[in-house]
């Protein structure tokens, strides 16, 4: 199970979202022995585990973010936390 701890991203509290470097992932992932993200339930992601809390929570791909000339800016993942409350986490391509 590939399991990234929570400061390896940056919390932005204006917009509830997560963020990182695709590089600083790439070293977590290397660390690891790992050469990719986790497949469940159809879906790719990982496991984030809160250094605050301990707690795992599972953060899903769901679409990635294009410029105009289609090249890739970032990756989009999402977690829910409720049936009503989701949080976003995105992952920069650097």
């Amino acid at each position: 199970m590939l399991v990234i701890d929570s400061d390896c991203f940056t919390w932005h509290p204006d917009l509830g979202t997560f963020a990182a470097e695709a590089s600083d992932l790439d070293y977590q992932l290397m660390r690891q022995g790992r050469r990719g993200l986790d497949y469940r339930g159809g879906q790719w992601g990982f496991h984030m585990r809160s250094l605050r809390t301990g707690k795992l929570l599972w953060f899903q791909r769901i679409n990635e973010e294009r410029d105009r000339e289609n090249e890739l800016q970032a990756v989009v993942f999402s977690a829910s936390l409720t049936p009503n409350r989701t949080l976003r986490l995105r992952v920069f391509n650097d």
